[in-house]
């Protein structure tokens, strides 16, 4: 037998090699579960992220098409003996002898389908239970109220970390597309599986949500179908618009350059490039701010006109009576407006008065072409002003509003976050623009003379004082917007009491959410009319006796020691009302009191710098 002889060197040198090798597979074993968890960690959030985008795409893309009033003339069925049925030309679609539950029920069922025709890369699956992996919900639900009572017909629930969206009438399920003017609610959860193993057995599923809102706008005379067809052997399908495009119908109509606001006019430019001439069938203005003219600023806003290009499509005399003073605003159908391929027309509004002034920019604009194109146009926000600081945003801050017209009068707003998770918010009006002083009595110079010639009574600060509160969470979108009243006078009770109204009573009004969002509201006078040591009966007719800077006379019959001039709204957001993005800030546009110590009751006013203007009291 031959033996092989090694030198030294060469055993030692084979020795290391086989150390390094052993070394390198156990740092390798030990590094390859971490690299697993960081890929198997890419790879879910990825997943989560596609989901994530996905469902907010449904939301999205879904009140874009509940809002506008269309409807999928297949889904005007025969049944009920409702009048359709293959022969029918389109003048007698939906328009049988139960025409609106005809086209309630259609439009229901088509925004349904533009949902499904949303869903892109989900692990859903049909028919599960809401607590399964997999499950998907579209909730459609509006605040219809036929009753004309205090609120909706159904109740809405948004969905949340671990609440899902509902849509109940009594207790009930139910879905409804709401009427012209009515708030509809989009709301989409589902129930996202995760793949990795480990992770899979801890947490097997995340609750994503998304959820939109918009105003239903006017409907008119023509309905134009964009769902895909999702095949239906029982309904024909709709002809096909002419000429075909390729791609989506707005393909080629394309918008040139910003939106552009002069004085009273409203400017988008629109251009064809599609290849062929296409036609203008209506257009709707949406300006969301309407409500703020209105109501707070008192100002008889209109729509004067909509121009497409040279040509009319709505003319209005410019008076609150005219059609214009609402939003949406429609134009007529059937314009038949050209827009020649490889041209630009001019979309235009004309306001009443000067929208620049008014700060309004909620606008959005919807162009109906007759080829199957509806381009949805949405106003950007305007420049910041550097001169108006900017907003806080977050669980804690404070926020002068200032007059816009009147710099003197303002408004001083405080919130912070309680221990339970509510937010309370303070908004406290300066002096100069209102205080809980009225009436005169005999007592020698007992007359309030910062009011002035004007005269306050008691029974005017009973009477429509308000303030409006649009409460935003952390990305500025408003889950909350009411007017909280004053004071208000319960005549069920003997004698008469007074409280504040809250946002269900008096001059109080609610226009998003419900009144279950809210845990408590106070206002100074409601607080001042419960102090013990001071004569109730005289209250009700003089305020105290006051000399210089607010000092009472500890001699009159008014005399109330913690008597609060100040005149301050104080309400409460209740913890399960906060959105999941965080309180953001309250928003504010404008202040009213009748009468005000101003030249005007309602004024218009924006976030500015702390003035500090004595008199003020700062609660």
């Amino acid at each position: 037998m031959n033996r092989i002889l090694f030198k030294t060197s060469d055993r030692k040198l084979m020795l290391k090699h086989r150390g390094n090798r052993a070394q390198g597979m156990l740092e390798f074993s030990l590094a390859l579960p971490i690299m697993v968890m960081l890929l198997f960690g890419i790879i879910e959030f990825a997943l989560v992220f596609q989901a994530w985008l996905s469902i907010e795409n449904i939301a999205r893309q879904t009140v874009r098409y509940a809002v506008t009033g269309q409807y999928e003339h297949k889904y005007c069925s025969t049944e009920n003996g409702w009048n359709w049925n293959s022969d029918s030309d389109d003048s007698e679609i939906c328009k049988g002898d139960n025409a609106n539950e005809e086209q309630e029920r259609a439009r229901l069922l088509s925004i349904q389908a533009m949902a499904n025709s949303q869903k892109v890369a989900l692990f859903d699956e049909p028919d599960l239970e809401q607590d399964e992996i997999g499950y998907i919900n579209i909730v459609v639900c509006s605040d219809r109220n036929d009753d004309d009572d205090e609120g909706p017909d159904y109740n809405y629930t948004k969905p949340s970390g671990s609440t899902y969206s509902s849509c109940t009438d009594s207790g009930s399920p139910i879905e409804d597309a709401g009427a012209p003017g009515d708030q509809v609610y989009i709301a989409v959860d589902f129930n996202h599986p995760f793949l990795t193993p480990v992770l899979n057995k801890v947490w097997p599923m995340m609750h994503l949500r998304s959820y939109r809102e918009g105003r239903v706008e006017t409907f008119n005379a023509q309905k134009i179908g964009l769902i895909p067809d999702t095949g239906s052997e029982d309904l024909p399908e709709s002809p096909a618009p002419d000429p075909v495009l390729e791609g989506t119908a707005c393909d080629g109509i394309v918008v040139e350059g910003d939106w552009k606001t002069k004085k009273k006019d409203l400017k988008i430019k629109i251009k064809n490039n599609t290849g062929f001439d296409v036609y203008l069938d209506h257009a709707i203005l949406d300006w969301s701010d309407h409500q703020i003219y209105m109501e707070e600023l008192e100002l008889d806003q209109s729509v004067k006109e909509l121009k497409f290009d040279k040509t009319k499509i709505f003319t209005g005399d410019g008076t609150p009576e005219d059609d214009g003073l609402e939003s949406p605003t429609p134009s007529d159908t059937l314009q038949h407006v050209k827009l020649q391929k490889n041209k630009t027309k001019e979309f235009k509004a004309k306001f009443q008065t000067d929208i620049e002034k008014a700060g309004t920019t909620n606008f959005n604009v919807i162009l109906y072409f007759e080829h199957g194109c509806v381009l949805s146009l949405e106003a950007p926000d305007p420049d910041v002003d550097p001169t108006i600081p900017e907003v806080t945003v977050g669980p804690e801050g404070e926020i002068f509003y200032i007059g816009v017209e009147d710099p003197s009068a303002f408004l001083h707003v405080v919130w912070h976050t309680n221990e339970d998770g509510s937010v309370t918010v303070l908004a406290t009006f300066s002096t100069t623009f209102n205080d809980n002083t009225y009436n005169y009595n005999d007592a020698p110079n007992h007359k309030h003379t910062s009011w002035g010639a004007k005269t306050h009574t008691f029974n005017k600060l009973e009477h429509s004082d308000h303030l409006r509160f649009d409460m935003k969470d952390a990305n500025g979108i408003t889950f909350f917007d009411a007017k909280v009243d004053y004071l208000y006078e319960d005549e069920t009770t003997d004698p008469f009491t007074y409280y504040t109204g809250g946002v269900t009573k008096g001059d109080s009004k609610i226009y998003s959410g419900n009144d279950g969002m809210v845990k408590d509201v106070k206002t100074s006078l409601d607080e001042n009319l419960k102090l013990p040591d001071c004569n109730q009966a005289i209250l009700l007719l003089n305020s105290p006796k006051i000399y210089d800077n607010y000092v009472q006379d500890p001699n009159d019959p008014t005399y109330c020691p913690d008597w609060d001039f100040s005149v301050w709204f104080e309400i409460t957001i209740d913890a399960s009302a906060i959105p999941d993005e965080g309180f953001g800030y309250p928003s504010i546009a404008s202040i009213h009191a009748s009468p005000a110590k101003t030249s005007s009751s309602t004024l218009e006013v924006q976030p500015g710098a702390d003035p500090s203007l004595p008199p003020y009291f700062d609660n």
